[in-house]
């Protein structure tokens, strides 16, 4: 397999519908048993610590306890799964380990990014509907970005997504 920049040929697919869906069966195809061992190992850690505490939690605890393991675990597992399409997408790949890895690693960066990302959101869904689904879609790209370490990642998400919002809500609407 090719290695380097757009080694699975992406840039070729376009911004429709079609090519997105043939750009998901080709990462899909790439980064399949990465993304399955990731998935696996964390329904195996959600799986331990329910059958641990779960009978030891409220209600109330319980559904505190799966917010945060959401945000934390949940968040960790997502990062790797990014970076295991990202380096598929750049031809290259990751072992399950690895991948956790780079989860790990980005964290910090990711949550931050995360959060100011889901703040501004939530304000400017406050001013009115269409201006937070328009910030919305300014900042899909935050997590791949921040993932790999741009030093501002919502202002890079915007500019990659500036003039394309309405091909972008077309194609996350499928």
């Amino acid at each position: 397999q090719a290695r380097g920049r757009d080694a699975l040929g992406i840039g070729t697919q376009g911004m429709t519908v079609g090519g997105t869906l043939r750009l998901a069966l080709v990462l899909m195809r790439a980064a399949a048993p990465v993304v399955a061992a990731v998935v696996v190992i964390g329904a195996a850690l959600g799986s331990a610590v329910e059958l641990a505490f779960g009978e030891l939690m409220s209600p109330a605890v319980s559904r505190l306890f799966d917010r945060v393991y959401d945000l934390t675990v949940g968040s960790w597992l997502t990062i790797a799964v990014v970076a295991a399409y990202s380096t598929a997408a750049d031809g290259r790949a990751l072992t399950p380990g690895q991948a956790l890895r780079e989860g790990l690693d980005a964290f910090g960066r990711v949550f931050r990014a995360r959060f100011l990302s889901g703040l501004l959101i939530g304000l400017f869904l406050l001013l009115l509907i269409v201006p937070g689904i328009l910030k919305a879609l300014s900042y899909s790209f935050v997590v791949v970005l921040a993932w790999k370490n741009e030093p501002d990642p919502l202002a890079a998400s915007t500019a990659l997504t500036a003039g394309r919002r309405g091909a972008l809500l077309g194609v996350l609407t499928v």
